[in-house]
This record gives structure tokens, C-alpha cells and sequence, in this order.
């Protein structure tokens, strides 16, 4: 059960996510440079599904979950593999060494409630001096009640102000709303839902 996390920046970094795997051995176990370049077909970041279990960028805090929630991984569930992404702002040297990382805490001990993380991705261009606004949506058809506590966004150097919200029905309900361009952790500010048992 994952509960909570650091990251270890060494360098300038600009993101960094960490991966799940599901059982097979990660493509990426040995150096790739384009390894799961952002969900390219080419270069997966595994050989079997994936999910993203954190994403840190801007400098974020380190990060707790909620009282009884956490991530499952590892023994009896299908994820065995971790991969972290490592997302530099600039090229860096090849005689420069990177100890950058990621400390996360656990648990064996299982909580009431599981987190998992709900993605949503526009993949729209926005042409050079435009100002643009993006909607990214989708409905949630599953079986389990879903408690949004979090959200984040990701827009490179572009974004000014994100907003989060769940719609039900005819009515919706704003999550958060922060500048893309401040410390971005998951937990603070990424879609994060959690069911309970």
C-alpha cells in the first residue's frame, strides 16, 4: 500500500511520473531514451497495461494521501513493476550525474479505501499567439462511488488557469482551481478517486 512520497530532485527537472505495470517485464528495464515518451505507441513504458501512480512537477512539496486511502500495488494485485520517468528541463550532459528520485512511503497494513487516478487528456493543438480554451471531459460509467478529493493538470509552460469540477446531472461541483504554473504534486492537485468497500 503506497500512502505517501518525496521527490528527490538532484537537477532542473520539469516532471517526473511513476508508473505501474502490470505482470511482464517492463520494456524499459535497461536505458531508453524514449522510453513511454508521453503514451508513444513506438516506446511503451510497459509490456502490459500501465497506470500512473504519481506525477510531481514545479518544484511540489512531498505528498501524503488521506486518511485510509492508499494505492494497491505489488502482492496480490496485477501491478509488480514500478518505472519512473524522469523529465528534464533541459539536455543535460552525459558526464553529468543525475541521483534524482522518488521516496515513497508504505504500508502493509491495507486501508478501507484504494485511490486510483483518473486521466484526462485533450491532445489539442494551440497555434502560436492564440488564447485558447480546452474542455476535456468523459463520463464515468463504472460500478464503484467515486470521491474526488484532488486534481492536476499538466500544461507545459502554456496554462494560466486550470479548474476542476464533477458534473452530476445538471449540477457541478468545482474541485479546485490553481495556476498550472505553481508546485504540482498528484495529491494536492491531480484527479485522484478513491472507492470504498
Amino acid at each position: 500500500m503506497v500512502v505517501g512520497g518525496s521527490q528527490q530532485a538532484a537537477l532542473d527537472l520539469s516532471f517526473v511520473l511513476l508508473g505501474i505495470c502490470q505482470q511482464g517485464v517492463p520494456k524499459c528495464l535497461t536505458y531508453c531514451r524514449k522510453c513511454g515518451e508521453m503514451s508513444d505507441d513506438e516506446t511503451p513504458v510497459c509490456n502490459a497495461s500501465e497506470s500512473i501512480l504519481y506525477s510531481w512537477a514545479m518544484g511540489a512539496p512531498s505528498f501524503e494521501m488521506p486518511d485510509d486511502v492508499s494505492f494497491k500495488v505489488g502482492y496480490e494485485t496485477p501491478y509488480k513493476y514500478f518505472v519512473l520517468q524522469v523529465h528534464y528541463k533541459d539536455a543535460m550532459n552525459l558526464d553529468e550525474k543525475d541521483t534524482s528520485g522518488l521516496e515513497l512511503t508504505t504500508q502493509s497494513t491495507p486501508t478501507g479505501k484504494l485511490a486510483g487516478i483518473y486521466i484526462l487528456v485533450s491532445g489539442e493543438d494551440i497555434g502560436p499567439s492564440q488564447i485558447a480554451r480546452l474542455d476535456v471531459a468523459c463520463s464515468y460509467t463504472g460500478n464503484a462511488t467515486l470521491h474526488p478529493f484532488a486534481f492536476r493538470v499538466h500544461t507545459h509552460s502554456h496554462g494560466v488557469l486550470s479548474k476542476g469540477y464533477v458534473v452530476d446531472g445538471n449540477e457541478s461541483y468545482l474541485i479546485g482551481s490553481k495556476s498550472p504554473q505553481e508546485h504540482q504534486v498528484s495529491y494536492e492537485y491531480g484527479l485522484l478517486i478513491y472507492r470504498q468497500f
